[in-house]
């Protein structure tokens, strides 16, 4: 063979080589990504630099956390790291009402209340928001969103619970106000 031909082939094995474990890295971390349990996804989130954009965005957030406190899995460093992640949703005032002690304890008894009753959140549904579920109040952008929580319990009884999320708009980004159960608004 010519000297041509063998740079040619050492250069083709080379590229071959390359562009294989380019390919084998690739699926591999696209295939650590799919395997992550929710859990994992909730916890990795970067809500400094990838907060939510949009009411919906905060409140799905918000609904997927809730759901995963009360898987009966969770160890009390995984609630500690949910709550902290969900802390970030609350707007100031939230926080001030709900000192972090406070709010663990009663996350806490209320996760331990589910367990006891084998209650477990199966979905949530969140509705559409209109004009209507938005205002101006004392110069605050504030937004109602409702939620409704499908529940089982350990007598496999269906269990709904419908919530209000008040959304309040704090520096450009829709931050948690509080929350409360409401009637039903999905039939």
């Amino acid at each position: 063979m010519g000297d041509n031909v063998k740079k040619f082939l050492g250069i083709f094995i080379v590229i071959m080589v390359i562009s294989a474990t380019v390919f084998l890295v690739y699926r591999s971390s696209m295939t650590d990504k799919k395997a992550m349990t929710e859990l994992e996804k909730l916890k990795a989130l970067d809500l400094v630099e990838d907060y939510p954009s949009t009411q919906k965005e905060v409140v799905d957030l918000f609904s997927r956390i809730t759901k995963q406190f009360y898987v009966t899995e969770n160890s009390d460093k995984d609630i500690a790291a949910l709550a902290n992640q969900m802390r970030h949703l609350f707007d100031e005032q939230l926080l001030l009402n709900n000192p972090y002690t406070e709010y663990m304890e009663r996350l806490n008894n209320e996760i331990l209340d589910y367990k006891k009753s084998k209650r477990v959140i199966i979905a949530y549904t969140i509705d559409r928001i209109t004009d209507a579920d938005q205002a101006v109040v004392e110069g605050e952008e504030l937004c109602g969103v409702r939620v409704l929580f499908d529940l089982v319990d350990g007598n496999q009884k269906d269990i709904k619970i419908y919530e209000n999320i008040l959304l309040v708009k704090v520096d450009g980004i829709w931050k948690v106000r509080g929350w409360q159960e409401t009637d039903a608004f999905f039939e």
